[in-house]
């Protein structure tokens, strides 16, 4: 398996009870723990400082974050068939390195125009600010000074002491896969002997849980369009000359034996690579590779006004769900034995919010067709994919 980024590893640590049996399972905030939490140190985590988007590999999802049943393939969430079946005729370990390697292109390809647009917002102060604010209206934070952490940093859960009581605040926003919607979240534990465990179980098992998801207005995607196409082509045959790659390709055309083996070989793959991209632009609808990209244009549009108006809505959202878990007004908690199969079906349109598995509460209004378990498998930064490579092709190698 490929390493774990940063952020996924230091979430999992701090939530090491997520995946525990329902007989061991962490209970939720109630009122007559109120005093106790206001004696705790609490620690601010952000996840990730500025809009990132998911990878859906699958074998780095974890949890037990309800997945809608389209997301279901082969009893691997996100795995698709014809990814199974790779997996099934190569090595596990070098299947795995083209699975990922896949999945990283496709999220890198969707979030590029958010970049090009200077749309990948700084999140770190409006979720902090909330966080801040809802905990100040909580019955036992009136006087907390929370300890902030930046989750951008490697090792930072090092910087939360686990042998004593604390509550820990894990947030983040990222874009789902395809960039259908902007995923914000908020994950909170407290710890404390006062529990009952044994030994020093407590500082690995919350005394309390809760989980809280909010779920943007999904960006949808109008039919393709002649206009659409036409632009698409555009756009890649601009990119095949600005690359130098044009240029190769009519190189070694005119003088294939006279050029060198490297550079047949990059005009092989330029041209294969261009060739695909033109018939992608020229298709009939939106594929896979197609979708997220032109999503991504979207949250970009007019300055980034559906994506400044999307981290605004969430953390107004968050705020409200922590109002609602202090005041106990949520829905009644569910347990991660729940079996959702049995729910009635959600309508879309009417933003409520909604009670999951495993004491997890999501504010949505989709109809529950978006994926929630990527949320802590997001592209690596610069230096993470430098890493990822390395181990992707000793992978390979082995």
């Amino acid at each position: 398996m490929l390493k774990f980024t940063a952020l996924a590893a230091g979430a999992f640590a701090l939530l090491s009870c997520a995946d525990c049996s329902a007989a061991d399972e962490a209970d939720g905030y109630r009122p007559e723990r109120a005093a106790m939490a206001a004696q705790m140190p609490v620690y601010l985590v952000v996840l990730n400082s500025r809009v990132r988007p998911q990878i859906d590999y699958p074998r780095m999802v974890g949890g037990n974050v309800y997945m809608p049943q389209p997301y279901y393939h082969n009893n691997v969430p996100g795995l698709s068939v014809g990814q199974a079946a790779l997996a099934n005729a190569l090595g596990a370990a070098l299947a795995d390195a083209m699975i990922y390697a896949e999945a990283k292109q496709r999220a890198a390809a969707a979030y590029a125009p958010v970049v090009g647009g200077r749309c990948d917002l700084e999140i770190a102060a409006p979720l902090q600010q909330t966080l801040r604010e809802a905990m100040a209206r909580a019955p036992w934070g009136a006087n907390v000074q929370p300890i902030l952490i930046d989750g951008d940093v490697e090792d930072w859960d090092k910087q939360i002491p686990k042998d004593r009581p604390r509550q820990v605040f894990s947030v983040s926003a990222s874009l789902t896969p395809g960039l259908g919607a902007l995923l914000t979240s908020v994950d909170l534990a407290a710890y404390s002997p006062e529990g009952g465990g044994s030994g020093s179980s407590w500082q690995k098992k919350p005394l309390w849980q809760d989980r809280f998801i909010v779920v943007s207005d999904v960006v949808a995607l109008p039919a393709k369009s002649n206009a659409d196409r036409a632009r698409m082509a555009a756009q890649e045959d601009a990119r095949y000359a600005e690359s130098g790659d044009l240029a190769v390709v009519a190189k070694v055309a005119k003088d294939i034996y006279g050029a060198g083996k490297s550079e047949r070989m990059r005009a092989t793959a330029a041209d294969r690579l261009h060739k695909r991209n033109l018939k992608l632009a020229r298709e009939a609808d939106w594929s896979l590779l197609t979708e997220g990209p032109r999503r991504g244009e979207l949250w970009s549009q007019d300055d980034c006004a559906p994506m400044r108006a999307a981290v605004a809505a969430a953390s107004g959202e968050l705020g409200r769900m922590l109002d609602d878990l202090y005041a106990q007004r949520l829905p009644p908690r569910l347990q991660a034995k729940h079996k959702t199969k049995d729910d009635p079906p959600e309508a879309p349109g009417e933003r409520k919010i909604r009670a999951l598995p495993g004491g997890v509460y999501v504010s949505r209004n989709e109809g529950g067709t978006t994926p929630l378990a990527y949320r802590y498998q997001l592209l690596p930064q610069e230096k993470e994919q430098g890493q990822d490579q390395a181990q992707a092709q000793a992978q390979a190698q082995n």
